[in-house]
């Protein structure tokens, strides 16, 4: 038999002809197609009432935030907290290097005015349920001015007691996991055309950041 298998390594008799192994191949693959399915389908199940609530911004003043959290499901939500923290730092000045030019002699000011914001995650006193019944909504208020140095962001329970997360304004939900903690990534790198200067000016800012906040 390996005497064969030596002269004639894939011998129909013993492997197989090419056409039965691309069946095989084709089978194997509208499996793993069919599970691939069954995943994503009941992924787009857990999430679709977590999609129809809205947390939006109403208005800001130089004294608070108010919101509102819309409940467009068909079921209730549950558990809604209301929550708001302070950024990385890094963060906060690529946000606002995002909408203007940051000057090296800004950023002693803009780190202690950053530093004077709630560190950590606070949660927002609410007087309202925190149990949204269909169609209906609770009003929010953070208090303070708005600051792009501040994540505003919402937790609550769908139907199936499944916990989620929505930050301020962006309407897709995040599922949240054991032990969550909010991380909070750096925004894409924002790239001045055709002028080297502020590209320049960019990497002195994010070399300060490095030696001077320490965050």
């Amino acid at each position: 038999m390996w005497g064969d298998l030596w002269i004639f390594p894939f011998d129909v008799t013993i492997w197989g002809t090419v056409a039965s192994w691309f069946s095989a191949i084709i089978s194997s693959l509208s499996i793993f197609a069919a599970a691939a399915y069954y995943i994503i389908d009941k992924w787009q199940a857990a999430k679709s009432q977590a999609r129809h609530v809205r947390f939006v911004r109403c208005y800001w003043t130089k004294f608070a935030v108010k919101a509102e959290v819309h409940n467009h499901s068909d079921e209730s939500i549950f558990d809604v907290t209301v929550l708001c923290g302070r950024r990385p730092f890094r963060d906060y000045i690529n946000r606002l290097m995002d909408s203007r030019p940051v000057e090296m002699d800004e950023l002693p000011g803009l780190l202690e005015a950053w530093q004077a914001l709630p560190g950590g995650n606070v949660q927002v006193r609410s007087f309202q349920d925190s149990h949204i019944r269909p169609g209906e909504f609770i009003s929010v208020y953070y208090a303070g001015a708005r600051s792009l140095g501040l994540v505003y962001w919402i937790e609550f329970r769908d139907s199936m007691a499944r916990p989620w997360r929505m930050q301020l304004d962006q309407h897709e939900p995040i599922r949240i996991r054991e032990h969550w903690r909010p991380k909070y990534t750096l925004t894409e790198v924002l790239k001045y055309r055709g002028a080297r200067k502020y590209r320049e000016e960019r990497k002195r800012v994010q070399t300060w950041i490095t030696q001077n906040a320490h965050k």
